[in-house]
């Protein structure tokens, strides 16, 4: 059994689509894709899936939209998984910055830190009053 060029193109649509949604799903549940994200990229999996399972509705949304060529749907959909990217490559740029005032924040305090032992290192040490008895002495009517 061959298939034709259209059969083999539906068929490695949907494997890239099950993979696409697999890794997506595994990646959620790992916690190394947060849900925000995820849902994006499981609409682009269900997308590729349902325009390979059914063929003829990228057809008819392309005619919806005024789109005389499929080729115009795929620059379409290209174009949408581009602002797609853009929209996570914005999050990660602010959770960069984010993070870089937490380290400039924690680099403060540590000096603040390291500044309050220096002092407490080269203060004198606490003068008693003559009578007072040694820290170390038992204090009157404790038994020993």
């Amino acid at each position: 059994m061959t298939l034709t060029g259209i059969a083999a193109k539906r068929l490695i649509m949907t494997v890239m689509s099950f993979v696409l949604l697999g890794v997506t799903f595994e990646a959620v549940r790992r916690r190394t894709l947060r849900e925000r994200y995820a849902i994006l990229w499981v609409v682009c999996g269900i997308a590729v899936l349902i325009s390979a399972a059914c063929p003829s509705i990228p057809e008819f949304i392309a005619k919806g939209l005024g789109i005389t060529f499929i080729e115009g749907a795929s620059y379409l959909l290209a174009f949408f998984l581009v602002m797609v990217v853009f929209h996570i490559s914005t999050a990660i740029s602010r959770m960069r910055a984010d993070i870089e005032a937490q380290a400039r924040h924690a680099a403060i305090l540590k000096a603040e830190v390291e500044e309050l032992r220096a002092r407490l290192d080269n203060a004198p040490a606490p003068s008693r009053p003559a009578d007072a008895p040694p820290p170390d002495a038992p204090q009157k009517g404790t038994p020993k």
